[in-house]
């Protein structure tokens, strides 16, 4: 059984491949990636006419109710306070079930209405069936021009109301991570534009972009160093994990992981959001929302439900 990978970056054609996915252990060598979302595993897509590795069982995500939703998140928001996090990132999964048979019918109806998005669909028997159609860049490179952002806070596209002091701090706790991280990496007068208003589907964000130049390759010390970053997880990042892990019950496997893919020439690496899996004839969305001390679950609960529908909105009408 082979893995077939079809995938799309912004204002580039579609790609079609065949082959197999091999665990790796960083992003050295040219291709499509994609991890985990701690990074624990990474995937290399290898085109190949072998037979990739046999099926493996398939575990169904646990999906929350609002009630326990709310309930696990105001946990959280006292775990915050008691231990000092000031941005915890929490998901959630909800089941869809599907009438439709063909995934590239769905590949396709996403790569339509979201041009300025990575698309992606993997049918993989390691990996299982995952399709997005993620707005957020994590690392861009093109012959030593580097550019990333910082993509945190969210309303609705159509809320035209200014933007409230919870969504621009979480903004600014991504930029700052982003910068010191930089630094960190030696890497030197990066410009800054933003934050402004990013539109992805129903839903608009904050985005800081920043841009930079080098002649040294860092691209997977980038990555393996600033992922995951505030905008996924929290600050600070390892009591922000650790808070994650005792307050979700489902494995985030690639959701808000690494995706993308590296050449000679090019590099295009995103955060895998907007995202799913299909298991059967059941799909499962993966959406999150940013905590700070100044959430509201009710609140954060309505984002969570203008996220699902970047996929939501498309299932429906296939």
């Amino acid at each position: 059984m082979y893995a077939h990978l079809t995938y799309r970056i912004p204002k580039n054609e579609i790609v079609n491949a065949k082959g197999r996915f091999a665990p790796v252990n960083g992003y050295d060598a040219s291709g499509f990636y994609i991890s985990t979302f701690e990074q624990e595993k990474i995937y290399l897509f290898q085109a190949s006419m072998e037979v990739d590795s046999e099926p493996k069982d398939q575990t169904i995500p646990y999906c929350v109710d609002k009630s326990t939703y709310l309930e696990k998140a105001q946990d959280a928001l006292n775990a915050m306070q008691e231990n000092k996090v000031e941005k915890v990132v929490l998901s959630r999964v909800e089941k869809v079930s599907l009438e439709f048979t063909d995934n590239y019918e769905l590949f396709k109806a996403l790569e339509a209405a979201y041009p300025n998005a990575f698309v992606y669909l993997i049918d993989c028997p390691i990996i299982g069936v995952w399709i997005g159609a993620t707005p957020e860049t994590l690392l861009v490179e093109s012959n030593g021009r580097y550019s990333t952002m910082a993509l945190a806070g969210t309303k609705k596209s159509t809320d035209n109301t200014v933007w409230g002091e919870k969504e621009q701090h979480e903004q600014q706790f991504v930029t700052d991570y982003i910068l010191e991280h930089l630094n960190s990496l030696d890497i030197k007068e990066v410009k800054t534009d933003g934050p402004k208003e990013f539109h992805a589907g129903p839903v608009k964000h904050l985005c800081t972009q920043f841009s930079w130049e080098s002649d040294q390759n860092k691209i997977g010390a980038f990555i393996k160093n600033i992922h995951p970053t505030p905008a996924v997880a929290g600050i600070p990042k390892v009591k922000a994990l650790q808070l994650i892990r005792e307050t979700e019950k489902h494995d985030r496997e690639f959701y808000a992981g690494v995706i993308g893919v590296k050449t000679e020439m090019k590099s295009n690496f995103y955060v895998n959001l907007r995202c799913g899996q299909r298991i059967g004839n059941d799909f499962f969305i993966y959406v999150g929302g940013g905590y700070t001390l100044e959430s509201d679950p009710q609140l954060e609960w309505e984002e969570t439900q203008n996220k699902k529908k970047t996929l939501l909105n498309i299932l429906q009408n296939l």
